[in-house]
């Protein structure tokens, strides 16, 4: 089973009046995944630079992000006994969970969600299963179409309605 006593420990994080990280968490297992983002995240790192947001990819290195996202922080996998505090430490105030249609994809668990919100952050997931069934739109997180504009959209909602993002929080605990 999973040994929760890490997630439980960790101290109840509170939304910030400004996005100043957004993330991804995964292995080379969601590469074709976070391919899907990569036209979204290139219309947004200007916007990034900008307002000074970090990009970070926890446990995967895309071989494009650096030239999408320039200043994008990588960093490399961690021990399943450290993930939790490691994942909270970052700080993330929106976290990405892309999610293709595949037989695969639709074998995975929802628990990158919840990982996720007991880190502190509020998730934007493909709306597809399982993440559909997880993730109560506009209610405890936000399901986009995996269309690259939905995820600017969506993304870009978050950056600049820090009240939705706190509501959004508050109901995923």
């Amino acid at each position: 089973g999973i040994d929760l006593a890490d997630w439980r420990s960790l101290a109840k994080p509170r939304p910030g009046d400004r996005v100043r990280v957004v993330g991804f968490a995964g292995t080379s297992s969601h590469s074709a995944n976070l391919d899907m983002l990569r036209p979204a995240l290139a219309k947004l790192a200007s916007k990034f630079k900008e307002q000074d947001i970090r990009f970070i990819s926890v446990g995967f290195r895309p071989p494009w992000l650096a030239d999408v996202m320039p200043g994008a922080e990588i960093l490399d996998p961690c021990s399943a006994d450290t993930y939790a505090i490691r994942l909270a430490a970052l700080q993330l105030d929106v976290a990405l969970a892309p999610l293709g249609n595949s037989e695969f994809d639709q074998s995975r668990s929802s628990l990158k969600i919840w990982e996720y919100t007991a880190a502190g952050a509020v998730t934007i997931a493909s709306n597809v299963d399982p993440y559909a069934s997880a993730i109560q739109d506009g209610a405890t997180g936000l399901l986009v179409d995996n269309r690259p504009e939905l995820w600017v959209q969506a993304i870009t909602k978050l950056i600049r309605n820090h009240e939705l993002r706190r509501e959004l929080h508050e109901s995923a605990q």
